[in-house]
């Protein structure tokens, strides 16, 4: 799932440094009921782990997966007809060859790859044709470099890079020019930083900084006047806090999970100030919501233990 696909790639190496000069305000969410709906199970065939990250309007379903020798694999899901992804500029000793993030109308995806170095890059793929992109900034060595994260119907891309010093930077990607996005209460410190996890149509940016303390919070960017998004449940303690993953392009529906002072993670889907609970009725140890498409439809994972699975809720 992409929470659990981006903090991999960030606690390599983390966080920011000062944003945009923007008022940051608070918005705290209430928690009505659970979602109503039903869940399936998303396996791809043969696959040791296997994570949905985003779903368009389509259906199609983009995400990556750990095959048996250990290595992950992009792939994906039209009605269930699997495809493996993988960058050729990846090469064949790369452990990560593709994890597919964003997925547009279109059908063109973006993600990232991590070379046989260790160093993570950007990629597109529009039909099979593979474009690496890297921020300028970003690191070059193990641990370092570059993840886009999401693509709107636009083709404006948002994503996040590590640089040299272990910070992490989000950014956008619109007529092949980069801008920074770092939320203004973004943590300078190792493993803080902020993350770009979505843009709508609209071009509304969204994603999740850490601060100062390690606390996780969301955040709403609007053309560089950020506000704070804090689930009502949520603890205000280090590795603790909100993660939202994404936003829906034209209906603005956001994802993510909160964590209480303790246990796992608990998934939440809505609009600022009228989330819903998420929670695959299979899971044991809490459900992670990636994205939702603009009919509710929302994937992610759920874990039984230590085991992690994917899913497709379907309103």
């Amino acid at each position: 799932m992409k929470r659990a696909v981006l903090w991999c790639f960030v606690t390599l190496a983390p966080v920011l440094a000062l944003g945009s000069a923007a008022s940051a305000s608070a918005a705290r969410a209430t928690v009505p009921a659970a979602a109503s709906g039903s869940f399936r199970t998303i396996t791809f065939p043969g696959a040791a782990v296997t994570e949905p990250n985003n779903i368009n309007d389509n259906g199609v379903i983009v995400g990556d997966y750990l095959d048996k020798r250990g290595h992950v694999h992009g792939f994906t899901d039209r009605g269930g007809r699997f495809t493996t992804v993988n960058d050729p500029a990846a090469g064949r000793n790369a452990p990560i060859t593709a994890v597919l993030l964003g997925v547009n109308q279109k059908g063109t995806t973006d993600g990232f790859y991590v070379s046989s170095t260790g160093v993570e890059h950007g990629l597109l793929d529009r039909g099979g044709r593979f474009t690496t992109i890297n921020a300028p900034g970003a690191g070059r060595v193990a641990g370092e470099g570059t993840a886009a994260t999401t693509i709107n119907d636009s083709g404006v891309i948002g994503g996040q890079f590590v640089d040299s010093r272990h910070v992490v930077h989000g950014f956008v990607l619109a007529g092949g020019r980069f801008s920074v996005v770092n939320d203004p209460h973004a943590g300078k410190a190792r493993t803080q930083g902020t993350l770009v996890t979505g843009i709508s149509d609209a071009g509304l940016v969204v994603g999740t900084y850490v601060d100062s303390k390690g606390v996780q919070h969301g955040f709403e960017d609007r053309a560089g006047r950020f506000t704070t998004i804090d689930h009502a449940h949520a603890a205000q303690l280090p590795n603790r806090g909100t993660f939202i993953g994404c936003v829906s392009l034209r209906t603005r529906e956001l994802t993510g999970t909160y964590f209480r002072a303790s246990g796992p993670g608990i998934g939440f889907a809505g609009q600022v100030g009228h989330f819903f609970t998420l929670s695959d009725p299979a899971a044991t140890a809490g459900t992670a919501p990636s994205c939702a498409n603009d009919s509710g439809r929302i994937v992610g994972v759920y874990f039984v233990g230590k085991a992690e699975h994917g899913f497709e809720f379907i309103p």
